[in-house]
C-alpha cells in the first residue's frame, strides 16, 4: 500500500495522547486567539515553527477589508523568506472564518478619480490565493462556522482544512448577480465539474458535503477545533517538508497564469459594475442592516 506521505497527503492517525510540545502548540494557539490587536491580521510566530495567522475582524465576520488584505499578503510575503518556519496556519477570530469582501467598503467609490476600493480589494484578493498556492509553509486552514466567497477560496486552497460541524461554506456570487469568473481558475482545479456549477450557483454546503466534495479534510466539533489542530501538531515537522516539497510540484502544474487572474479580475469587475449587481448587493446590504 502506498504511504499516503508519498502522494501529497498526510496520513492522519488518531491521536489519543497529547504529548507536551502538543498541550504547549495549543496553549500558544489559544494566546493568539485571545490576543487584543487593533489590526485586522496579525500573525503569532509559535515555538513548533508554526506561525498563526489570524484574521481579526470578528464584529465583521472577518470579512476582508483593503486593509486587512493588504497586510495579509504582506504577511504572506514575508513568511516566503521565513526557512525556520514550516507551517503556517490561518485562523478567524470569533464565530467565523472569513465572510468573503466588505461589501459595504467595497461599494465605496474611488477617491480623487483612483479606482474604487472594490476593483482594488478583488486584485489583493486574486494576489493572495495564488501566494496560498506558491506559499512555501505547509498551509492548514482553521474553519470555524462560516466561510465565503473569497475567504471560502482561501481556505480550500490551503493544504489542509479543518472545519466545526455547523459550518457552512457558500460563493455567494451568482446570487449577488455579478459573474463566477474570479473563482473558476481556482475552484476548476479542486472539484468536478457537477460540484463546481453547484458551488458558483451560490448554493451552500455544509462540513459534510465540502468533505465529500474534497474541500474539507476532516470534521470536528466546536469546541474540539483548537484541540484537535494541536493533536495535529506533529503535522509540523520533518514529515511536513516532505509533503510540503511534493504539493509545491502539484501546486506548480495546476497554478493559474498572471494572465488568466487578470482576464478574469476584468471580467468578475464588469459584472460587478453592471446595474443589475449593484442592485442586488444594495438591496443585500439593506437587508443587514
Amino acid at each position: 500500500m502506498q504511504d499516503e506521505s508519498e502522494t501529497g497527503k498526510l496520513a492522519i492517525p488518531e491521536l489519543a495522547v497529547q504529548t507536551p510540545s502538543q498541550l504547549q502548540f495549543i496553549s500558544e494557539v489559544e494566546s493568539a486567539l485571545a490576543r487584543t490587536s487593533e489590526r485586522p491580521c496579525y500573525r503569532v510566530d509559535t515555538s513548533c515553527n508554526v506561525a498563526v495567522l489570524v484574521l481579526n475582524r470578528p464584529r465583521r465576520c472577518n470579512a476582508f477589508s483593503l486593509e486587512m488584505l493588504t497586510l495579509l499578503r504582506d504577511e504572506l510575503n514575508e513568511l516566503k523568506a521565513r526557512e525556520d518556519i514550516d507551517g503556517l496556519m490561518i485562523v478567524g477570530k470569533g464565530n467565523a472564518f472569513c465572510s468573503g469582501l466588505d461589501l459595504d467598503e467595497a461599494m465605496q467609490p474611488g477617491v480623487a478619480g483612483g479606482d474604487p476600493p472594490g476593483l482594488e480589494m478583488v486584485r489583493l484578493v486574486v494576489e493572495i490565493l495564488r501566494q496560498i498556492m506558491t506559499q512555501r509553509q505547509y498551509v492548514v486552514a482553521v474553519g470555524q462556522r462560516v466561510a465565503r466567497g473569497g475567504g471560502a477560496a482561501l481556505m480550500c486552497l490551503a493544504d489542509y482544512k479543518i472545519v466545526d460541524i455547523p459550518f457552512t461554506l457558500a460563493f455567494p456570487e451568482a446570487k449577488l448577480g455579478f459573474d463566477s469568473s474570479l473563482l473558476r481558475p481556482f475552484l476548476s482545479r479542486l472539484v468536478g465539474p457537477r460540484d463546481y456549477k453547484t458551488l458558483c450557483s451560490g448554493t451552500p454546503v455544509n462540513s459534510w458535503s465540502a468533505k465529500k466534495m474534497g474541500l474539507v479534510d476532516e470534521v470536528t466539533k466546536t469546541e474540539e477545533l483548537v484541540v484537535k489542530v494541536g493533536l495535529r501538531c506533529y503535522f509540523f515537522g520533518d514529515i511536513m517538508k516532505s509533503v510540503r516539497s511534493l504539493n509545491m510540484r502539484d501546486r506548480d502544474e495546476f497554478l493559474p497564469s498572471r494572465q488568466e487572474l487578470k482576464d478574469a479580475v476584468e471580467l468578475h469587475w464588469r459584472s460587478w459594475s453592471s446595474p443589475k449587481a449593484q442592485k442586488r448587493i444594495r438591496e443585500f446590504l439593506d437587508g443587514k442592516r
